[in-house]
């Protein structure tokens, strides 16, 4: 498993990651370490020292205390020249052989924990305690305070909705919700679970046991350990997405795909495009004024166009700007939602 970190740079690349899927990343004091693909920067190639982690992809990341942490994923099974016989058994994580796979090497599911230390370029394998989740990849995490939050992902042929919490200064899993066909919350992978104040998350779409893509949206709150539906207005679906809360208290959805990924059952459906072009928006507060104002003005552009010259550069760039926008069809674009209300 390769580790770079980028920082902007219009010089030429020395080593840079190849073009790869599944990919994460993670922001970390002024620069994104990733751990597969990203380009246009220039970078630099890291070995850190100590045990590596399995190759993999469809794992989750962040960043606490100035380190780096994955957990999870997909990907080929031991390589015997860099694992003993007892790695994985010593260090303590589980390997899920997919049975499935026709590939030339054995592949499956980890449960991995590791740690990036950028300060010593070494990876670290913490040693967790409590009820530690079960091998997976393509789940979902969140991180508020001093605790991270994992919800669902792949095991062998199930998608699970069970949601564990790992307390970053104790290294200690507690699970929250096991994993339960008969929940309303179906089991899923290539969700997102987005932290939007420090005891709430929103967990938006995925894909389903049944190889279905999800359009549902759910507030999770952690004091109280319940999940609350949140109705939207429209049908949605995302799969391998990316959400984040935005300055505006707003949790912005983009990318991804509309529907199963596999390109053989497309293919047979007669599915071109399956990737996602717009961008969903859920509110959680009301519009400041200056948005409020900004979409009156474009809204009444034929009328007051003539003195926009009048305004500051920026606001004028903004205006514009909208103003092309609003030509887009609102479809096209996507909806915004104050609570599952539409605005």
């Amino acid at each position: 498993m390769n580790l770079v970190k980028s920082n902007v740079s219009n010089q030429q690349m020395e080593h840079y990651p190849g073009e790869h899927i599944g990919h994460i990343s993670v922001y970390h004091h002024g620069h994104m370490i990733v751990l597969s693909g990203f380009g246009g920067y220039k970078w630099q190639y890291l070995k850190p020292e100590g045990m590596l982690p399995l190759a993999c992809d469809k794992s989750v990341c962040w960043s606490y205390g100035g380190r780096f942490y994955l957990f999870a994923g997909y990907g080929r099974a031991h390589d015997s020249t860099e694992w003993n016989v007892d790695s994985s058994r010593q260090i303590g994580f589980q390997f899920i052989l997919d049975t499935s796979s026709h590939w030339h090497y054995r592949r499956g599911w980890n449960n991995q924990f590791a740690c990036y230390d950028p300060e010593t370029n070494r990876w670290q394998w913490p040693h967790c305690t409590g009820q530690i989740p079960v091998a997976r990849a393509a789940h979902a995490v969140a991180m508020i305070g001093t605790k991270v939050y994992i919800f669902g992902g792949r095991n062998g042929n199930d998608r699970l909705n069970d949601m564990y919490e790992l307390d970053m200064e104790r290294f200690e899993w507690r699970q929250l919700m096991m994993n339960d066909s008969q929940h309303p919350i179906s089991g899923r992978s290539w969700h997102s679970l987005t932290p939007i104040s420090n005891d709430s998350l929103i967990l938006y779409g995925g894909f389903s046991t049944s190889n279905k893509p999800l359009n549902d949206c759910w507030l999770y709150n952690t004091c109280t350990n319940q999940w609350k539906q949140i109705e939207l207005p429209y049908q949605k679906p995302r799969l391998w997405h990316t959400a984040i809360l935005s300055s505006y208290g707003e949790v912005l959805i983009f990318g991804g795909a509309v529907d199963m990924i596999m390109p053989n059952q497309n293919r047979q459906r007669g599915k071109v495009d399956i990737f996602a072009h717009d961008m969903l928006t859920i509110q959680f507060q009301p519009k400041s004024l200056f948005r409020l104002c900004l979409a009156e003005v474009v809204s009444k552009r034929a009328m007051l166009r003539s003195i926009w010259s009048q305004l500051p550069i920026h606001l004028q760039a903004i205006l514009y700007q909208r103003s092309v926008e609003d030509h887009i069809n609102r479809n096209e674009r996507g909806q915004s939602v104050i609570c599952g209300q539409s605005v």
